[in-house]
């Protein structure tokens, strides 16, 4: 009884030599690109999602626009010192603050949470 090759089967990574003397170049080829896509298919994979792609867009903008503002921050401090006396340590004190406030009461809010 003959097996027919299939859709459902998977290419092989060597031709037998029977196959080969039939379909000579095209099943070289086929086998060859089938090949190389398995190699690359756990990298290539991810980059298919448009989740990723949003994501990676959006942690490119906000490294970008954050190291732009902290630049722009140092170049102020630098040309202007007392800017860092009346803008930045003030800003730097009530982020601390808030983080000492927002560790404190963390509990709380947690019981509250309807999520």
């Amino acid at each position: 009884m003959d097996h027919k090759v299939g859709s459902e089967d998977p290419v092989p990574d060597s031709i037998p030599d029977a196959i080969l003397a039939e379909l000579q170049h095209d099943a070289a080829r086929v086998v060859r690109r089938r090949h190389r896509w398995r190699r690359w298919r756990p990298i290539a994979s991810p980059l298919r999602s448009s989740d990723v792609w949003f994501g990676a867009v959006l942690v490119f903008c906000v490294l970008a626009i954050g190291i732009g503002l902290a630049g722009g921050v140092v170049y102020a401090i630098v040309v202007w010192p007392w800017v860092g006396l009346y803008v930045v340590v003030p800003a730097g004190v009530l982020f601390a603050v808030s983080l000492v406030i927002a560790a404190r009461t963390r509990n709380r809010w947690r019981d509250w949470s309807r999520w």
